[in-house]
């Protein structure tokens, strides 16, 4: 008999610290939210995420996603107005279950190729205490000719259900799949050891990925991608798929990986 010991995992705070002033704070609220509300405050939230998308997301910004809620379709962002002194916030408010993100309401469909979120050009952001699922891909960071971005944090997040296929006999067939991947569309010459990378410094912390592809995919176009205090269990292909230049991995948990039958 043995015992697989497990590393203590920190617990982080449901909602973020306090945000900034004004038009830099927005609560967003499926169940208890209208279009037609100023989404200044969690008396008054939005319903949609489309509402949002719709922003300019400047440094200090701040978006709270109501516990309990749950959003389908996908979701896409510019994040490229934060700062890692001053970042782009999104996280949840209230008690209960983290707020969810899917794309399908059940089984992911066979041959799915939908991401959950879309973010544009990320530079300063944090992505907090979020419930991420259903989808052929969880969070997609995207940039397109963006250079010497830096500072993005994923904190606290569960992501399940994410895969392209049931079944394949063909492993080239399936459609790439990761909770959290980075793609890039870009003019210059790129070079994996040199550069120039879209982004540095890329920290996955206290984040769990279950009956998914992997933790993470591509991130060949960044640099120093961190993965720290995250359980990757039960995933089709592997526990993480670690392509960026430089990096750590500390106090991680990967198990029974490998093993759905996709």
């Amino acid at each position: 008999c043995c015992v697989l010991m497990l590393p203590a995992m920190f617990p982080y705070e449901a909602v973020a610290t306090e945000a900034a002033a004004g038009n830099l704070t927005y609560y967003v609220s499926d169940t208890e939210g209208d279009d037609n509300n100023d989404g200044l405050s969690a008396e008054t939230p939005w319903k949609t995420l489309e509402k949002v998308s719709e922003l300019e997301l400047a440094a200090g910004t701040h978006i709270y996603l109501r516990s309990g809620d749950i959003w389908y379709g996908t979701w896409e962002i510019n994040a490229n107005g934060g700062s890692r002194e001053n970042p782009i916030v999104i996280t949840s408010y209230g008690d209960g279950a983290a707020p969810s993100l899917r794309y399908y309401t059940g089984s992911v469909q066979e041959g799915a190729a939908e991401n959950v979120m879309v973010v544009n050009d990320a530079n300063g952001l944090e992505i907090r205490n979020l419930d991420i699922g259903y989808a052929n891909a969880g969070i997609r960071f995207q940039y397109t000719n963006s250079y010497d971005n830096e500072y993005i944090v994923v904190e606290n997040c569960h992501f399940h259900d994410i895969y392209g296929v049931t079944q394949a006999d063909n492993i080239s067939q399936l459609p790439f799949s990761a909770s959290i991947y980075l793609s890039a569309q870009l003019d210059d010459p790129f070079d994996k050891q040199t550069g120039p990378y879209c982004v540095t410094d890329v920290t996955i912390r206290g984040c769990t990925t279950y009956d998914a592809a992997s933790l993470t995919g591509y991130f060949g176009y960044a640099k120093d991608l961190n993965i720290i205090e995250c359980i990757a269990e039960n995933n089709g292909y592997y526990g993480a798929v670690i392509t960026s230049a430089g990096g750590v991995m500390e106090r991680c948990v990967f198990r029974n990986n490998g093993t759905r039958p996709m």
